[in-house]
């Protein structure tokens, strides 16, 4: 009897030492991978950020999320630029940024910033991989266009363009605030590139979360659907994401 306990310890105990072995080895890989990835994509301050933040990892979690990118157009963004004075650009974007935050919060979604010309909304990150998670994200995409509109006055107004996915990504914490999460991966890169092919005002869907919404998907100005009615179910996005969605070495993106 005490060699049978003494056993099942012991195995709990290289378990463990196992598990810490893995974890360690994959922030090693992750470390390099994202080194490699990050440094001729973006400025060095930011590849800096993220990986030699206070908390000394390189990310928090990978997860299975459904992905929202708000792209504002190149053209109109630069057109602001030019007839805007500074302060008048900081108030129409954060007044932007700020009625896309809370259209994200009453879809239940979570937010980030990573780009001056561009806005992310996610779901999923807590809510394992269940079809709410995608019914909330096109509530949020549904409405996003609409809730760029501004009341500043100016002859050319922001267009923007949405862009959807679900798959694969991963979350890094840069700093210790919610508001310094950056995100990356597949799903995310998915997501952007449908964004930048849409047309202003329009709303595109990758083909992973087109085959698990066909029913519900919905154009940019349409009605969003009730989530209130959503219900959760087994995950369908491992069988329904395209390879490229499937779990790889990490991207970055801010």
């Amino acid at each position: 009897m005490i060699s049978c306990i003494l056993d099942r310890e012991e195995r709990r105990s290289l378990q463990l030492e196992l598990q810490a072995h893995n974890s360690i080895s994959l922030q090693q890989q992750a470390q390099t991978t994202c080194q490699t990835e990050l440094t001729p994509r973006f400025p060095k301050d930011i590849v800096t950020r993220l990986l030699d933040h206070p908390s000394d990892r390189v990310y928090d979690f990978v997860s299975m999320v459904c992905v929202c990118v708000v792209e504002f157009k190149l053209q109109s963004y630069v057109s602001l630029v030019e007839q805007l004075d500074p302060e008048q650009m900081l108030r129409l974007l954060r007044d932007v940024h700020d009625k896309l935050t809370a259209l994200a919060e009453a879809s239940g979604c979570e937010t980030f910033v990573q780009h001056p010309c561009e806005y992310c909304c996610v779901s999923g990150l807590d809510l394992g991989g269940s079809l709410k998670m995608c019914k909330r994200i096109v509530a949020f995409a549904s409405k996003a266009c609409e809730a760029c509109k501004t009341n500043l006055e100016v002859d050319v107004q922001l267009e923007v363009s949405v862009g959807l996915s679900c798959g694969w990504a991963l979350a890094g914490l840069v700093g210790v605030s919610k508001v310094d999460y950056a995100l990356w991966g597949p799903c995310y890169f998915d997501a952007r590139e449908c964004a930048h092919a849409a047309a202003p005002g329009t709303m595109e869907a990758s083909r992973a979360l087109r085959q698990m919404l066909q029913p519900m998907l919905l154009t940019a100005d349409s009605p969003p659907p009730d989530i209130n009615d959503a219900k959760d179910g087994p995950s369908t996005e491992a069988s329904t994401a395209s390879p490229k969605e499937q779990p790889r070495q990490a991207n970055n993106s801010i």
